[in-house]
């Protein structure tokens, strides 16, 4: 076995930080308008520790194809999904050579837990993706969210006991 000892050395662990909310309470539906061949693609991207929030359904779906492109059942699943709510007669993955930073990668097992939870991940606007890393501080004002649907507040008090600060309801 071999060992690296090191003296007088700052080290860190940093890499990105992402994370999920997934909302099955206030549903609020987007969706992913096909192409003119009834197509839906889902075009790959760096998801690295870029300090960004995503509410929108198509890089929600890319993300999650991303995450899901060494499993054939995530696979699947996606594409049900995905045609299923869209209506789409095919679903296309450009994603080869695209990653999610690798200590974020298994964020995204919880949006596989059935095909519901990842139909309310991709398409619901109050679910949203996270992107950050722990080299740095979020943005001002990055954990303010918007919850479209304010019929009950139960979701708004969990967000505000995680520290997010959320913009009110208009």
């Amino acid at each position: 076995m071999k060992y690296n000892i090191r003296h007088k050395v700052w080290e860190t662990n940093s890499s990105s930080t992402h994370s999920m909310t997934i909302d099955s309470q206030h549903i609020c539906y987007d969706s992913i308008i096909p192409n003119n061949k009834g197509e839906i693609e889902l075009v790959g991207r760096e998801f690295g520790w870029e300090w960004e929030k995503y509410h929108d359904p198509i890089t929600k779906a890319s993300y999650c194809a991303i995450h899901a492109k060494n499993s054939v059942r995530k696979i699947k699943m996606l594409k049900k999904v995905i045609k299923k709510h869209t209506g789409t007669k095919k679903v296309i993955m450009d994603i080869d050579g695209y990653h999610i930073d690798h200590q974020s990668l298994d964020i995204a097992n919880e949006a596989f837990e059935s095909e519901e939870t990842l139909k309310n991940f991709i398409f619901n606007r109050n679910s949203i993706l996270f992107t950050g890393n722990d080299n740095s501080n979020e943005p001002d004002g990055f954990k303010n969210i918007n919850i479209v649907d304010n019929e009950t507040d139960e979701i708004r008090i969990i967000l505000k006991e995680m520290g997010y600060k959320l913009d009110p309801i208009t």
